[in-house]
């Protein structure tokens, strides 16, 4: 999402994401770990100068979420209207968030009470998982999943298609940027690039649909090898060390 602030380096955007993204910030150049309960501050490392979270949203007007207390106080940046949403991570408190994000897209001072028939304030999601693998049996509900019940509410208040840019895999945008970065470290051109991952629906389609990339599905996550993927890798295999073996006997590389 960086190539967001150029556009919306002055603006006030809407940041969600999960505890384990809200500390952690990486840069491009170095790496800040950030001890605040505040979801919002991370983002501001990427060159996003007015950032706020659903929470701070939410204290400026209490009665928006009166399912649980919040005390009155100033949100940052209260007086300018939010210019984009940015869902940076799974979000975590689905219908406070899921709230707030239904009426700031409507708009209005205070948000919901505009016209439904005006523009939405445009969001940008980073990926469109729907489950991810946890320790958990069952594979716990991802960021996709948020932004399909996000989709279903904002069309049954407004009759209206939520409109969202979406990065990620498997997206152009997120191959295009891999292959861009990895070209820069590497100072050329290259001819092939092998995407290794455990989601058939994200890691391998991603990959599948990249001219020169190799897809290696893992049998580690998301994809147990109980089932036919969805989408076929080019090479399946149990595990990342079975995966660079057969990357290294493809070009005939020893790893001793």
């Amino acid at each position: 999402m960086r190539q967001l602030v150029k556009k919306y380096k002055d603006s006030r955007i809407l940041v969600l994401g999960s505890n384990d993204v809200e500390n952690v910030v990486l840069d491009l150049s170095e790496s800040y770990v950030l001890d605040s309960t505040d979801k919002a501050l991370y983002a501001t490392h990427y060159g996003f100068t007015k950032t706020t979270s659903v929470e701070e949203v939410v204290h400026q007007n209490p009665t928006q979420y009166p399912f649980r207390h919040h005390d009155r106080r100033e949100s940052p940046h209260a007086t300018e209207p939010v210019s984009a949403a940015m869902i940076m991570h799974d979000p975590t408190d689905w219908a406070l968030e899921l709230q707030v994000l239904v009426d700031v897209f409507i708009g209005g001072d205070p948000p919901g009470v505009g016209r439904p028939c005006a523009s939405q304030t445009p969001l940008y999601v980073s990926n469109r998982d729907f489950t991810f693998a946890g320790a958990y049996p069952a594979p716990p509900f991802a960021q996709g999943s948020f932004t399909d019940c996000l989709m279903l509410l904002y069309e049954k208040m407004t009759q209206k298609k939520l409109q969202f840019t979406c990065f990620g895999k498997p997206f152009p945008s997120q191959v295009k940027y891999a292959e861009t970065l990895l070209e820069q470290l590497s100072g050329q051109t290259l001819s092939r690039i092998y995407g290794i991952g455990d989601n058939p629906d994200s890691d391998v389609q991603g990959a599948n649909l990249a001219k020169n990339w190799c897809s290696i599905l893992l049998k580690t996550g998301i994809y147990d090898g109980k089932t036919y993927p969805t989408h076929k890798p080019d090479f399946l295999c149990e595990t990342i060390g079975h995966a660079m073996d057969w990357i290294y006997s493809q070009h005939r590389v020893s790893q001793t």
